[in-house]
């Protein structure tokens, strides 16, 4: 029991996977399969094979590290995941949250999109705490409008745009009473902070978003609602899934140049470090790079999948991790948000104090802001947030640490 718990432990406090032995000095090039990419997809993928007997294969991955979106930074006083740090959909049989209660995982559960909203502020332009009350009464005009928006998406067979959709109904729609729904400026900066945390879900403006999927899709997850945070971050569940067998085959710092396939000879893959042949090869790179078309197919890949592939767009959603001497906001509640006059600004922060026990914000922004946001020095974001920091009377301390995440 003792053993259990001290291997347990040791992958709780794992990052990144870099305990693995990464051999880059394999002189066999040839092999039965190919992984491109070792993220959670090329790792769970060769778990597989070596759980059932194929172990003929090899990963090859671009990076020095291994993980993909999952990425641990290790300088803040806790642990702060850059990358991936919820589970999605802990009512039903999820397989992550088995795994990290198996693990004995730390996780901080809530259903509620913003947090739960007991404990949760929202500030408007000029740092003033806006009243429940009346944010309760837009969020329910918000819920009449958003009905009527889905009542049209059913009833149409061709798909466009959330923002498009909301702008059909927004002066239409009536309320009980047979009054059309309207918003006053103060309403209207409320209303739009709440389609901000849409926009911060799925990583994309309104107007790029699919109305279909988000009127009709409904909001729970394949394995039910509710979401937790790993505070013990994503990586001892890489690890979990890293064994010595596959942390062998992993070749870190190859990048793939091409892919070859001729229907006698196999698949040969090109990379910065030499040429490799498989009879297959699982492709798990991520949507950006088939975007990119840094690697290139030969023969092309089939028409449709590259339609497919140009057509599908996926999100932006960056992190601003900000570590403080002292904590100097409300320590009781989960997260805050702020009604910018600028779309997007800055405006939700999590509160890491009540998990972790340090005082750090992490904020998450997203769509254009974020893209904008890209451009900006450390020192510019600082002095941002700070000013927004101040509407709201509070003086903040020295930021020990700031980390910006993008990309």
């Amino acid at each position: 029991m003792k053993e259990e718990e001290e291997e347990i432990e040791k992958k709780k406090n794992s990052a990144n996977g870099d305990q693995h032995n990464n051999n880059n000095q394999v002189e066999r090039k040839k092999y039965k399969v190919i992984i491109l990419g070792s993220g959670m997809g090329g790792i769970s993928a060769g778990k597989e094979m070596i759980d059932n007997g194929m172990e003929d294969f090899i990963v090859l991955e671009g990076r020095n590290r291994i993980g993909g979106r999952i990425y641990q930074e290790n300088g803040f006083s806790c642990i702060i995941d850059l990358g991936a740090s919820w589970i999605h959909g802990i009512d039903g049989p999820n397989p992550l949250k088995k795994m990290a209660e198996q693990l004995g995982l730390k996780m901080d559960v809530t259903y509620n999109s913003v947090l739960d909203e007991a404990d949760f502020q929202l500030f408007d332009s000029n740092g003033k705490e806006i009243d429940p009350e009346f944010e309760a009464k837009i969020i329910h005009k918000l819920s009449l409008i958003t009905k009527a928006a889905k009542d049209n998406v059913e009833k149409t067979e061709e798909d466009s745009s959330v923002e498009d959709e909301y702008n059909k109904v927004i002066n239409s729609t009536r309320d009980s009473d047979g009054n059309i729904i309207q918003f006053d400026k103060d309403e209207e900066g409320v209303l739009r902070w709440h389609q901000l945390i849409v926009e911060n879900w799925e990583g994309g403006s309104m107007g790029e978003l699919s109305a279909k999927d988000h009127f009709l899709s409904g909001e729970d997850t394949a394995f039910g609602l509710g979401d937790a945070f790993m505070v013990d971050g994503y990586s001892p569940i890489l690890n979990h899934l890293l064994s010595p067998s596959l942390s062998e085959r992993i070749l870190l710092n190859h990048v793939v140049e091409k892919i070859e396939y001729e229907k006698d000879e196999g698949v040969t893959v090109y990379t910065n470090k030499g040429v490799f042949q498989s009879q297959f090869v699982l492709c798990t790179f991520p949507l950006g790079i088939l975007k990119e078309r840094t690697v290139s197919f030969s023969p092309p890949l089939p028409a449709w999948k590259q339609d497919a592939i140009e057509k599908i767009g996926f999100g932006l959603l960056d992190k601003v991790v900000l570590q403080y001497d002292s904590p100097f906001w409300n320590q009781q509640n989960e997260g805050f948000g702020f009604v910018s006059d600028k779309m997007g600004e800055f405006n939700f922060f999590l509160n890491m104090l009540i998990p972790s026990k340090v005082p750090i914000l992490v904020c998450y922004i997203s769509s254009q802001f974020a893209k904008e946001m890209e451009l900006q020095s450390n020192e510019e974001i600082i002095q941002r947030i700070t000013q927004i920091f101040r509407f709201v009377y509070w003086s903040p301390n020295s930021v020990q640490l700031l980390i910006f995440w993008s990309k």
